[in-house]
């Protein structure tokens, strides 16, 4: 029996030693596995960021021969026949033909760059710069590689389609920019809607007339920022364009309105005080500021009691312009108000009418309303 059980042990602690010897052979293994893929994954990882380092620098080099290559034509007195003899040297200007070596990516890639390259330097032309810059956007058929972006399915495609189109002042596209000014891709849309405008001016505010989707609050801000660079011409279909179901394209035309103090629009302008949006109560109110006649102080002191808060303060903030003594004593009541952002617009009004102390002697409050409103007028002198 004894001799069984010392045989069984022997048996026992050899298959935990091979056991052992086997599992510190896959660990040892494993190890190595691990090792060779980390230096792997390394290598792997070193090769391509010098890939990408040295496409990169393949790039720069190319925008640097470009930025050169415009210097050359914009400002070098040079000749025609000089200038074509220069951009004989470049591939990718050259028409398409089983001798031209560059492949269609490439070809693509480098007349990309130059458009690149055109839009920044543009920046910092004027003049007959600018107009020689156009002529060579022209003349090298960089028009057909935006025009292909402005008709491709890629929504971001398009935008830079449209954008380089209009900063290069091409119009021959115009009506498929045009079309795009109501696209339902808001990016699109508004590329579309600065670029016809930048073309044509306060022509080409006529997409109003079609424009069915929202124009944001930052589109509106841009587009009359863009027309506060140009000729100041009244624009055609202001009377049109506030009749339109948009109330975006109503907020807009107000605004337009006002802009260029359109005075035949009054009793128009007048009549939003009482459409159902408050966005445009407010901006008809604001309207006001510009576009006033007798009557619109008295309008304004009524109309002041049948509306909201924010449309309240658009109202105050057109009396600092227009208020006169006659307003006084409804501006007086008025600051019984509990809202303290109400009375310190009133108290704007009335310190453009009289001296703090005059104001301080006129109020008939209690004393904690007369106390804040001090305060009110020590903040607003030193505004």
């Amino acid at each position: 029996m004894s001799n069984d059980s010392n045989y069984l042990n022997s048996r026992f602690m050899l298959l935990l030693s091979l056991i052992g010897s086997d599992l510190q052979t896959k660990l040892i293994i494993f190890s190595v596995i691990f090792c060779c893929a980390v230096c792997a994954i390394f290598f792997i990882s070193y090769f391509f960021s010098l890939l990408v380092q040295r496409r990169e620098n393949e790039i720069q080099r190319i925008r640097n021969e470009r930025e050169s290559l415009l210097v050359t034509l914009l400002f070098d007195d040079n000749s025609e026949e000089f200038n074509d003899d220069i951009l004989g040297g470049f591939e990718e200007f050259k028409p398409i033909s089983k001798g031209n070596s560059l492949s269609k990516k490439k070809r693509k890639m480098l007349r990309e760059l130059m458009i690149d390259e055109m839009l920044t330097i543009k920046k910092n032309l004027t003049g007959a710069g600018v107009e020689d810059l156009y002529k060579l956007y022209d003349k090298l058929n960089l028009y057909h590689d935006s025009y292909r972006k402005l008709t491709s399915n890629h929504f971001q495609l398009m935008v830079m389609g449209i954008r380089e189109l209009s900063e290069m002042n091409f119009i021959a596209y115009y009506r498929s920019v045009y079309r795009c000014t109501n696209h339902p891709q808001e990016d699109v849309r508004m590329e579309a809607q600065v670029a016809i405008v930048r073309l044509f001016g306060v022509k080409g505010l006529k997409f109003l007339s079609r424009v069915t989707y929202t124009i944001s609050e930052w589109q509106q801000m841009t587009l009359l920022h863009l027309l506060n660079n140009m000729k100041n011409v009244k624009p055609q279909g202001i009377d049109q364009w506030l009749d339109s179901k948009n109330d975006s394209v109503v907020v807009f035309s107000l605004r337009l309105a006002e802009k260029y103090n359109c005075f035949e629009l009054l009793e128009k302008i007048q009549h939003f005080l009482h459409h159902p949006n408050d966005t445009i109560k407010i901006q008809s109110v604001l309207c006001m500021r510009n576009i006033y006649d007798e009557s619109t102080e008295s309008q304004l002191l009524a109309y002041y009691l049948v509306v909201n808060k924010p449309v309240r303060i658009a109202i105050l903030d057109v009396l600092q312009s227009l208020a006169t003594e006659q307003s006084t004593e409804f501006l007086y009541k008025q600051l019984a108000d509990d809202d303290m952002e109400i009375r310190l617009n009133i108290l704007r009004v009335l310190h453009k009418l009289f001296d703090n102390v005059d104001i301080i002697n006129s109020i008939t409050l209690e004393p904690e309303k007369e106390d804040s409103i001090i305060l009110m007028l020590d903040h607003i002198k030193n505004e």
